[in-house]
């Protein structure tokens, strides 16, 4: 089985995978990404095919695109 987090599919932010961790049945797979999002994927029982994508946690940041913030300092 090949997983492309970067298949338009999943939209990723940032598809690189950080972490995998497979449910004891094998049948969920969870997906983590380098910007912060995590995808349940549910594996057919033969373990070749992805059934589903559901997306757990949407992605807020990304290395790619950073945010810079500024504030004053008070006296």
């Amino acid at each position: 089985m090949e997983i492309n987090v970067a298949d338009p599919k999943f939209a990723s932010i940032s598809p690189e995978i950080r972490t995998l961790s497979l449910d004891k049945m094998g049948k969920n797979l969870l997906v983590g990404t380098i910007g912060c999002e995590i995808y349940e994927l549910s594996i057919e029982p033969s373990g070749k095919t992805v059934e589903a994508i559901s997306p757990l946690v949407r992605g807020h940041a990304s290395p790619r695109k950073s945010v810079r913030l500024s504030f004053a300092k008070p006296r």
